[in-house]
């Protein structure tokens, strides 16, 4: 026989909620044979009802609907879906908790255990998982939106410390180190790199068909880029001589050849082994080893360089300044140039007559 306890009935071992909202008999399993555990989700629906989210079904929406609500919302604001897919690839990896659960079970245990099966499989570390949950949490906060609401509550989601940023610059001499051991043509793609900010997967995407060496700029389309906005990268005389010299060779060689970045016409899907390689033979300090260090580096610079920083933020395809701010680092010489700067201000040579001297002279 069921046990009954007011709002909730006891089938074999497992309580079930079992009330009247808006005058429709609800009956939903709890999922659990504790009493108290039970008792709270039942406040915890009785609250949505109070507050008008309750959503109905909601225990039968799974993690992966919620996913799907971020892909939608990526392409309805004309963002790259490519990155969110990746990270949905992941959350519903078949070996994740989430490939086949329901949203209401979704809790810190869940979290936790993706987080740890993470770490275990791959090795991600805390900056990924971060990103990561980012995602599924915006999931939940998308459900809850909808209109109906598909969920009634979201988890809490704990974000982990991230380590400072990378330190790691390349100046121009090293620059041309490591051009010096890389094959020839991944060269341009270090330069690019150097010049512009541009991040590896947008410098090897790049297409012809956005140069204008006339007016010396690329001109990226919204879709291509990471935050969705279209954005033009002013080209340096070093890169309109570069790109110049790489249109010449392949109008002559492979002239319907889309990509810029080419082995003998062919797109270069990665430049990691010779990349690596290189870094070992150029024997470049221990801090700089990334390409994406150039993207600091550029950042830096341009900055440095007198460049607004609303400028430079347009240039490197960066819309929140916390992230910029983080490319945007201030090493140990920055504050050398700073007492410089603030001793040749305090001692300058000073213009105004002295007051006595003035009352002297008349």
């Amino acid at each position: 026989m069921a046990k009954k306890e007011r709002g909730l009935t006891k089938r074999g071992n497992v309580w079930w909620i079992r009330i009247s909202i808006g005058g429709k008999l609800i009956q939903q399993s709890t999922g659990t044979g504790n009493k108290d555990a039970a008792l709270q989700k039942l406040r915890d629906l009785l609250t949505q009802n109070d507050k008008g989210t309750y959503a109905e079904g909601a225990d039968k929406v799974t993690v992966a609907e919620l996913l799907a609500l971020v892909r939608a919302d990526y392409i309805r604001k004309n963002q790259r879906v490519d990155w969110c897919d990746l990270v949905i690839a992941h959350l519903l990896n078949d070996d994740s908790p989430f490939k086949y659960m329901k949203a209401t079970k979704v809790g810190t245990d869940a979290i936790n255990a993706y987080c740890e099966w993470r770490r275990a499989s791959k090795g991600v570390q805390n900056p990924t998982l971060n990103r990561e949950l980012a995602i599924l949490r915006r999931a939940f906060h998308l459900g809850l939106e909808h209109d109906p609401p598909k969920i009634g509550r979201a988890p809490k989601f704990q974000m982990f410390e991230e380590n400072e940023p990378r330190q790691g610059f390349f100046d121009k001499e090293m620059l041309e180190t490591l051009e010096f051991e890389l094959p020839e043509e991944v060269r341009p793609v270090a330069r690019f790199a150097f010049f512009t900010g541009m991040r590896k997967g947008e410098i090897l995407q790049l297409r012809w068909a956005w140069v204008n060496l006339d007016d010396g700029m690329i001109r990226l389309p919204g879709e291509f880029c990471k935050n969705g906005k279209p954005r033009a990268v002013p080209l340096v005389p070093e890169l309109h001589n570069l790109l110049s010299e790489l249109k010449a060779q392949r109008d002559g060689s492979w002239p319907h050849a889309e990509f810029i970045f080419t082995r003998a016409g062919e797109p270069i899907k990665s430049i990691h082994t010779a990349w690596c390689k290189a870094v070992e033979r150029a024997e470049l300090p221990e801090e700089t080893k990334h390409l994406h260090d150039m993207r600091r580096s550029a950042v830096r610079n341009l900055v440095r360089s007198g460049v607004p920083e609303s400028v430079a933020m347009r240039i490197s395809g960066h819309r929140s300044r916390a992230v910029f701010e983080r490319y945007n680092i201030t090493s140990e010489d920055d504050l050398r140039d700073a007492a410089t700067k603030l001793h040749n201000y305090v001692n300058r040579p000073k213009n105004v007559v002295p007051m006595k001297k003035k009352r002297d002279a008349a």
